[in-house]
């Protein structure tokens, strides 16, 4: 799966391209008339190459789509302002940074932890999560941890019913809708994602709308009730006969 600013680039990349075809220009046609090198054309189609505001404007103008400008310059400043590096947490290379991890207080972390945590139960938020049956039989610490952490989840689930809805997709559900990181949608108004290393905030409604049905499709397929509460249970099972 490409990293979310690569098809970000590639999803811009094709709305130019289907702009330069309702034109009816071909890429050497197009490269002509904005004054560019031919490559340039087909590297922004294929998202190879970062589009400026400037190559916006351009294409827009030739392509007689300057009503366009507006919405893909706001899509070009997502790309560029959204895009988390960590590469320069990287710069004093892995060691250091495991070691400050390693090191990071533990009662800061803990406390961090239980603030978002009480997001929760503060006015009036609901949230709806959805998991994979295979995310409940992943061990991420030992036994004791991964005890607590299943029985923390059908805990506030019992809790609180109308604030917490939670669906687990059973392992053997038909998935059609192919492999995606995790990302977390806030009121249709922006979509967070996260790969190994980077972060993205989503803000474009267009984008906003794919991951918003894509999520639709995840919720036909997850179980919920006490359904979802017996596979969460037979993890817990597993687990405690070791």
């Amino acid at each position: 799966m490409l990293p979310p600013t690569d098809q970000a680039r590639e999803a811009l990349g094709a709305r130019l391209r289907e702009l330069r075809r309702d034109a009816e220009l071909s890429g050497r046609d197009l490269a002509e008339r904005a004054g560019w090198r031919p490559p340039k054309v087909s590297k922004l189609e294929l998202g190879r190459q970062n589009a400026t505001e400037a190559d916006i404007r351009t294409w827009c103008r030739v392509c007689g789509a300057e009503d366009q400008i507006p919405e893909l310059i706001a899509t070009v400043r997502t790309i560029d302002a959204q895009y988390v590096e960590w590469k320069r947490q990287m710069r004093g290379g892995r060691r250091r940074v495991q070691n400050a991890i390693r090191n990071e207080d533990l009662e800061a972390a803990v406390g961090a932890r239980l603030g978002r945590q009480a997001v929760l139960r503060m006015g009036d938020r609901r949230f709806h999560i959805i998991m994979a049956q295979q995310a409940l039989d992943t061990w991420v610490g030992s036994p004791e941890v991964m005890r607590g952490q299943l029985a923390h989840v059908r805990a506030e689930m019992e809790a609180l019913p109308l604030r917490l809805h939670v669906g687990v997709i059973p392992r053997h559900a038909d998935i059609e809708l192919g492999p995606h990181a995790g990302y977390w949608i806030f009121d249709s108004r922006i979509v967070m994602t996260e790969t190994v290393t980077a972060g993205l905030n989503v803000t474009q409604p267009r984008e906003i709308a794919l991951y918003e049905r894509h999520f639709a499709g995840l919720d036909r397929l997850a179980v919920y009730g006490e359904r979802a509460h017996e596979l969460i249970g037979r993890a817990l099972h597993e687990i405690e006969e070791i």
